[in-house]
């Protein structure tokens, strides 16, 4: 599902989120405000706080919503986590980001070479693209 690979790949770089934050944001962590998008992210060491989201991640989001395979109990429209697997399910975030993440590069003519050791521990910790 390419938009769901476009917002987990964007918020990992639009937000320098480890893949084990990423898949534990569900859908009501995402705030739409009046013209800005925040997420409540879980903190190392515990707690949370909204993150503004660069206008390009947010769109991403907004795109992928309407293809988000829920299945009952584990998600619905309205609840559940924000990226499902093909089930309904919660990402797991090691394997299944990374692979994913992997598969995306492997596509791109200038990633190719790294598509076989990309992380996305590894591209979290790149410089965020959205940022001039």
């Amino acid at each position: 599902m390419p938009e769901r690979a476009r917002a987990l790949g964007y918020l990992v770089l639009g937000r320098g989120l480890r893949a084990h934050r990423v898949v534990a944001l569900d859908l009501n962590d995402i705030v739409r405000e009046q013209h800005r998008t925040t997420a409540r992210v879980t903190l190392k060491g515990g707690g949370t706080e909204f993150q503004e989201l660069p206008p390009p991640v947010a769109h991403a989001i907004k795109d992928y919503l309407p293809r988000r395979r829920t299945a009952v109990p584990h998600s619905t429209p309205e609840t559940g986590p924000l990226l499902t697997s093909g089930r309904g399910r919660r990402r797991d975030p090691a394997p299944s980001v990374r692979d994913l993440l992997r598969a995306v590069a492997s596509t791109h003519p200038q990633l190719t070479h790294l598509a076989d050791t990309l992380t996305a521990d590894g591209l979290a910790a790149s410089p965020n693209p959205f940022l001039g």
